[in-house]
């Protein structure tokens, strides 16, 4: 996996990767019903994206390793986007289409798994007509959203000056 000269975008992206493993015990569903091990975890349409948003190129990121230790996990798909200024890191954008165990309609879960992530307690503000939570990460903001059944989680470098433009940009994905 190419991580560029700064990791900090990639390490809140890879925290939500745990963390939809972590959140799966916060289920009502019954003991019976598991979630799937990373193995099972397949990967969405690397097309989703356009080759530049901005000024930034994007690129698919490997995160194969990460997800082979995942059990009980809440997805079924997974891409995690690298969005870079030449060979710089600038944010990562991870899209992952969650399990039908999800309870992603129930606020409950949601604040589960977005007061996973970040450093700082979550705002939720509302973008475009999309509820977001924003954060922070080491030297990161950190964007969250659900569409559906799909949770959107875009991790950006502190100094990247158009970070709002990017966020606006990356609500309109449908997965």
């Amino acid at each position: 996996m190419r991580l560029g000269r700064v990791r900090a975008p990639m390490s809140a992206a890879i925290l939500a990767l745990g963390s939809l493993v972590a959140v799966a015990g916060c289920a009502t569903s019954p003991a019976s019903a598991r979630g799937l091990s990373g193995a099972q975890i397949k990967a969405l349409d690397p097309d989703l994206l356009p080759a530049h948003i901005l000024d930034l190129s994007v690129d698919v990121e490997n995160v194969t390793k990460q997800l082979h230790n995942a059990q009980n996990s809440y997805v079924d798909a997974l891409t995690l986007f690298g969005l870079r200024r030449g060979s710089l890191l600038i944010a990562t954008f991870q899209v992952s289409q969650l399990t039908s165990l999800a309870r992603v309609s129930n606020p409950a879960f949601q604040q589960a798994f977005v007061a996973s992530i970040g450093g700082t307690t979550p705002v939720e503000v509302r973008l475009g007509g999309t509820d977001v939570w924003l954060t922070t990460g080491t030297d990161e903001q950190v964007s969250i959203w659900f569409s559906g059944r799909d949770l959107l989680v875009l991790s950006v470098r502190n100094d990247y000056g158009p970070q709002r433009t990017l966020i606006r940009q990356l609500l309109a994905v449908r997965p």
